[in-house]
């Protein structure tokens, strides 16, 4: 199914089934998760711009037929038997700082920091321009409730 032994978006249990036992116990594993209404609007555009992807008609549409599927999905890429195995995990939304952190936390020199500034990540869809209506945002916690529970209490 894979080009490379290793690819991006790659499950901790995949790492887990190729990695030496002693690199994937001790290496430091990190993971980015996102607001799970702004994660589903743009899996929903990226869907409708993707030829391999199934067709959706519209919102509700793709809430229906991939929704559940897709957190499932970003659930189990750190999660194994219900354990987080990420040793970090940072907020897109604050993915600057948390880097910024991380690299002085781990006495990174200043330039990695800075180099890393001048990158920007999934600059296309914003998500804030678009609205989701009350039943929308009601399956979205549903198929997402882990990361609500977990890490966005603040907008459930």
């Amino acid at each position: 199914k894979r080009r490379f032994k290793f690819e991006q978006h790659m499950t901790c249990s995949e790492l887990k089934s190729i990695l030496p036992r002693d690199v994937y116990d001790n290496y430091t594993k990190i993971t980015i998760i996102r607001n799970p209404y702004d994660q589903a609007i743009s899996d929903y555009y990226d869907m409708k711009n993707r030829a391999e992807h199934e067709e959706v008609r519209d919102f509700d549409h793709y809430l229906e037929i991939r929704c559940e599927e897709f957190f499932k999905k970003n659930y189990e890429k750190f999660v194994i038997d219900k354990s987080i195995e990420a040793n970090y995990i940072f907020k897109y939304e604050n993915i600057h700082n948390e880097i910024k952190k991380f690299c002085e936390n781990k006495n990174f020199p200043i330039q990695v920091i800075d180099d890393y500034n001048r990158f920007s990540i999934h600059s296309g869809i914003n998500s804030k321009k678009v609205s989701l209506s009350p039943s929308q945002k009601i399956k979205i916690r549903k198929y997402a409730s882990f990361f609500f529970e977990n890490f966005y209490q603040d907008l459930a």
